[in-house]
């Protein structure tokens, strides 16, 4: 518990003075994690309701649809959020070039390809649209993968440029 609230107090250290410092970030914050919330919480319910169905029924289809529709749309409000010039692929740009180079191509992936590619794989359904489900969030999970090594690879690096001067 208490490395939980140590990490909470780090985090809150960095997004306070944005909402404090920042007005547009934080009600573009609130209208889009307001968003990313309720659609969610849609595709949540709609999943619960999905595990009753057959699994090879119309119902069951249509619910999909509609779960992964939701899921695209939520991923679509946090990353047009997370590519913001006072969000993280600013903060990774300039501290983590590797994170901010991969943070670039998921971002544009999560807000240009997958709105419409992952509720498009849904209505194919089969092998095809399991696989692209599979692989649709590769980038976007490769960047929260790659963040916390790059800040310590390159804070490596750092020192031992510094040492050998």
């Amino acid at each position: 518990m208490i490395f939980y609230k140590l990490g909470y107090i780090k985090f809150m250290n960095r997004v306070e003075p944005a909402y404090q410092n920042n007005k547009s970030w934080a009600i573009a914050n609130k209208k889009k994690g307001f968003n990313a919330t309720a659609c969610a919480l849609g595709s949540t319910a709609i999943s619960c309701v999905k595990t009753f169905t057959e699994k090879d029924s119309s119902l069951n289809w249509i619910l999909d649809i509609g779960q992964k529709t939701l899921d695209a749309l939520r991923n679509l409000e946090q990353y047009l959020l997370y590519k913001r010039d006072d969000d993280d692929l600013d903060f990774d740009k300039r501290n983590r070039p590797i994170a901010g180079n991969v943070d670039q191509l998921a971002c544009a992936y999560e807000t240009k390809v997958n709105p419409i590619a992952v509720p498009l794989a849904s209505v194919i359904g089969g092998k095809t649209g399991e696989a692209y489900n599979t692989i649709s969030n590769w980038l976007s999970s490769m960047w929260w993968r790659v963040r916390p090594a790059c800040g310590e690879l390159q804070c490596g690096i750092f020192t031992l440029r510094r040492t050998e001067t």
